[in-house]
């Protein structure tokens, strides 16, 4: 799909439950099919390298998703706005974490709360 240029909405108006956009150090948007939106700020933190920073984000919510249970679709439809707050805030601790260090080394599952 060419999603370059397409809005969230037009890109949740082609299937996904929901679309993220990271917002840097203001945290991430999540725009949701049913028309709900949602805003998690990311914690304070120094930047000092910020190679890694989405990657770190993306693996730490399908980590706390996979620790939810929530492995299919129909598991992803159940989830609600709270939990949704909830998997956010930690993918953005996550990612504030990794750009807090240097050369893009974000933490093990052990070293992060939640």
């Amino acid at each position: 799909l060419d999603w370059m240029g397409a809005t969230p909405e037009q890109l949740i108006d082609r299937g996904p439950l929901v679309v993220l956009r990271t917002l840097g150090p203001d945290g991430v948007e999540a725009f949701f099919a049913d028309g709900e939106r949602l805003q998690v700020a990311s914690p304070p933190v120094e930047v000092v390298d910020a190679v890694g920073a989405g990657d770190a984000f993306c693996g730490a919510m399908l980590c706390r998703l996979c620790e939810m249970g929530i492995t299919n679709r129909a598991a992803l439809e159940s989830v609600g706005l709270q939990h949704w707050a909830e998997i956010l805030a930690f993918a953005t601790l996550v990612a504030s974490v990794t750009v807090g260090r240097l050369g893009a080394d974000p933490p093990v599952r052990a070293d992060v709360p939640g």
